[in-house]
């Protein structure tokens, strides 16, 4: 039969992870030797001393342990309440061990213990299952309270000399341990004595030698100064003798200077001279080529202008006509031999403008709100009339009237 589950009763206590693997985490433990990492056993100590002893006393009864016994082991005298903690938590281990060994009933070798729970004769529960055991009908079960009757009021003296042994053990090994801490702390106390006394001895040494050193400092302070003096008046010789070449290298140098600013004044004088005519030539190349463009614009306004009298008076022009079927079919074949006509080139720039300047003129109206200007009377009369008069495109804030 293998080993029964050990399950604490469902309470408000905090939950411990004393399981079938116990015995086996205990035997190992005691053959391991102590390490830094705390073992199963300590941690789940540890766990169970935060309890209050109200607590593990339930805590007991629901593991099966007699009332009796848990009497016997609270009204046992202790020193302090973290005794009779130990002591229950002790009977607690107890029983989970005795709990957790196998059963003389029955083989460990036997299948049969793999498929149903061993703890009460009849259960049909999985082996170490969770919760009470159950019958074929489902009927809650009791175990059988042999393994309980295994723990009895005796059990609680002998925990109880365990105990106390284990303390007196933790005690001696506490006062071993000072024994050694005051032995060592004695002999580092004399080690330090030693040391100091060292440390004195060397400091009247080292200040001695500080003595001897600073008097051997001192002559050869004085040796130096003294060399210091007289390279001190080698220098300002020789300070002298430099400062009378320098100042007549820099009399020499202040004459070629002088020579050579006035050198560089004269060829600036004579770089701005040239500049300025330079730029005198460019702003008349400028204004020339200014007039030439501004006298082709004006020719090219004149000509618009009389090529549209022309057009006018002299051909039958029908009305209403889009301006640039004017432009193009009645205005540009009346243009003179060898000439253009191009009203970008004129100081209109489009069509749409030279329009607006002839109705502005009253030689014609335009119809109003159509972006491709169209013409819808000429009058004749006023351009038989008419005579250009070109206006100076140099005068300021000029204001035609197309624009």
């Amino acid at each position: 039969m293998g080993r029964k589950k050990l399950q604490f009763g469902e309470s408000t206590l905090p939950k411990t992870d004393l399981t079938k693997n116990t015995v086996e985490q205990v035997e190992t433990e005691a053959s391991q030797p102590a390490s830094g990492e705390r073992t199963y056993v300590q941690k789940q100590t540890e766990k169970m001393m935060e309890l209050k002893v109200s607590q593990l006393k339930k805590l007991a009864k629901k593991n099966g342990i007699p009332e009796d016994v848990i009497k016997a082991a609270i009204a046992t005298p202790v020193e302090d309440e973290s005794d009779t903690k130990g002591l229950l938590i002790r009977l607690l281990f107890k029983a989970a061990c005795l709990k957790a060994s196998p059963s003389p009933v029955k083989s460990p070798e036997q299948d049969e213990d793999d498929m149903f729970c061993t703890l009460c004769v009849g259960c049909i529960r999985p082996p170490f299952h969770e919760g009470p055991c159950c019958d074929g009908q489902l009927n809650e079960l009791v175990p059988p309270s042999s393994e309980q009757e295994c723990i009895d009021v005796g059990i609680v003296a002998d925990e109880l000399a365990q105990h106390k042994a284990m303390k007196e053990s933790v005690c001696r090994k506490v006062e071993v341990e000072a024994r050694q801490k005051a032995a060592a702390e004695a002999e580092k106390q004399a080690r330090q004595k030693a040391a100091a006394e060292q440390a004195q001895r060397k400091l009247a040494l080292e200040e001695e030698a500080r003595q001897k050193a600073a008097e051997e400092r001192a002559q050869q302070i004085a040796a130096i100064e003294e060399e210091a003096r007289q390279r001190e008046a080698q220098e300002e010789e020789e300070e002298e003798a430099r400062k009378k070449v320098a100042l007549e290298e820099i009399c020499r140098k202040a004459a070629e200077e002088e020579a050579k600013q006035s050198a560089a004044e004269e060829a600036a004088r004579a770089n701005a001279a040239e500049e300025e005519a330079r730029k005198r030539l460019e702003e008349e190349k400028t204004r020339r080529r200014a007039e030439e463009a501004e006298a082709e614009i004006a020719e090219m306004d004149q000509r618009c202008v009389d090529i549209f009298l022309l057009c006018c008076t002299d051909t039958r022009v029908r009305t209403p006509i889009k301006g640039t079927i004017l432009y193009t079919k009645c205005m540009r074949p009346l243009r003179p031999p060898g000439t253009s006509l191009d009203v970008k080139d004129s100081s209109f720039l489009c069509l749409s403008n030279f329009l607006k300047f002839l109705e502005g003129e009253g030689l014609l109206c335009l119809k109003p709100g159509e972006s491709d200007p169209v013409v819808i009377d000429i009058r004749r009369d006023a351009c038989r009339k008419y005579k250009y008069v070109a206006k100076s495109r140099s005068a300021p804030n000029m204001n035609l009237a197309w624009q």
